[in-house]
């Protein structure tokens, strides 16, 4: 009955993963574009007719990388993803603000994920090629459709929160009829209606530059493994951190490791002393943080500051 019962598990874990949506470039990493020999973090995020590309940009690390909205320009990011319909999706993304904000050109950020069932009249999606992060075509071309109300199943806008901080943001919604989903997001506050680049747009972010890193979109339809369950619990404090990382689950810990972004274990303990963990000795940047009780596993993404 036991092995009936892990392998009914085990279908369905795969068949949720093999469900997980596919997003190219999710960390934004600088990749070398099709007809171009430069390497950029825009690879598998433009829209031209929307706005101008991202820029690779150092991630609170010299080694570490991800993207950034430039202050007073129209820098968006933008990808075409195929979902299933009537079903829940989470989708995540970190991301920090500069200390430059004026009163009268704020900076903030705009995210958005449109329905497909917005796309221009006729478009059928035809999605990026993952081995190049070459752009077939978009279904929206008009930054007013994007702007839509009714082009949108959920959108935020966060505004300059006054400091330098590392933040985790969160979208939730439910795909619904839709079967293709376009990503967005931008920064926005410039009162005139120019970019100061002069590439044309008719919108511009405000004076503060918005870095963005790490997106994660994720089909939360289905059922849990225990690892997730498990996962879910684990609370982690503070973060970003500098000189210690406290963690705390209902579950006995059994061990900790910490890798950086290439792999490396960085960090490893068997036991905890009350609850903590001393990164103090660790460099700037962003690490995945594993958690061990016995033979479950949970994970972290953490930040070193």
């Amino acid at each position: 009955m036991k092995k009936t019962l892990l392998f009914a598990a085990l279908i369905a874990s795969a068949s949720l993963f093999a469900q997980q949506p596919t997003v190219i470039n999710a960390t934004l990493d600088p990749l070398t574009r099709e007809g171009s020999s430069s390497a950029c973090s825009c690879t598998g995020w433009m829209n031209k007719d929307l706005g101008d590309q991202l820029e690779s940009s150092s991630w609170n690390s010299s080694t570490s990388y991800g993207a950034k909205f430039d202050d007073l320009e129209a820098d968006i990011m933008y990808q075409e993803v195929a979902v299933l319909a009537n079903t829940n999706y989470k989708f995540t993304y970190v991301y920090n603000f500069d200390d430059k904000a004026t009163a009268t050109e704020a900076s903030s950020l705009e995210m958005r994920i449109l329905k497909g069932s917005g796309y221009d009249s006729g478009y059928t999606p035809a999605y990026e090629d993952p081995a190049n992060g070459k752009s077939i075509g978009f279904g929206y071309t008009l930054i007013a459709s994007v702007e839509n109300a009714s082009n949108n199943l959920v959108s935020a806008t966060i505004a300059h929160p006054g400091d330098k901080d590392y933040r985790t943001g969160e979208l939730t919604f439910n795909s619904g009829d839709n079967t293709s989903i376009a990503i967005f997001g931008r920064g926005i506050g410039r009162p005139t209606t120019a970019d100061a680049d002069g590439k044309g747009y008719s919108w511009s972010n405000g004076s503060s530059e918005i870095r963005i890193d790490e997106v994660s979109l994720t089909n939360t339809g289905g059922i849990a493994s225990v690892n997730d369950i498990f996962s879910s619990k684990i609370s982690v404090y503070p973060n970003p951190a500098k000189n210690f990382i406290q963690i705390t689950s209902n579950e006995n810990i059994t061990g900790v490791e910490m890798f950086n972004l290439i792999g490396k274990k960085v960090l490893s303990a068997s036991s905890l002393t009350n609850d903590r963990i001393d990164t103090s000795k660790l460099s700037k940047g962003v690490y995945i943080l594993k958690v061990t009780s016995n033979d479950l596993v949970g994970s972290r993404k953490v930040i070193i500051e």
